[in-house]
């Protein structure tokens, strides 16, 4: 899958919002790290991940889903940009 023309704007933008958050919250007092989290793309480190589902398993236990850009770009590059833990793999080699 194609991405969006726009893609690294999105990112750029995501980037800056994200360190303003950061910011905002104290993780951020040093100029040169606010730099660099506005500067270095994340997503290209991060092409698929999981996160929680809405709902459980008959267990009880939660529901992973897989998030990449070409099940769901936005979703997948807003989370890229979180101040969110992604887990890339649960246990050995992810296909």
């Amino acid at each position: 899958m194609k991405m969006p023309a726009d893609l690294e704007t999105d990112a750029a933008r995501l980037r800056e919002a994200m360190a303003e958050v950061l910011a905002d919250d104290g993780a951020l007092r040093d100029s040169a790290w606010r730099a660099a989290v506005e500067k270095v793309p994340r997503h290209p480190f991060v092409p698929g991940f999981y996160l929680p589902a809405d709902q459980r398993d008959e267990h009880g236990l939660t529901v992973w889903e897989p998030v990449t850009a070409e099940l769901d770009h936005g979703r997948w590059l807003a989370a890229a940009y979180s101040d969110t833990t992604l887990i890339t793999q649960f246990d050995g080699e992810e296909s």
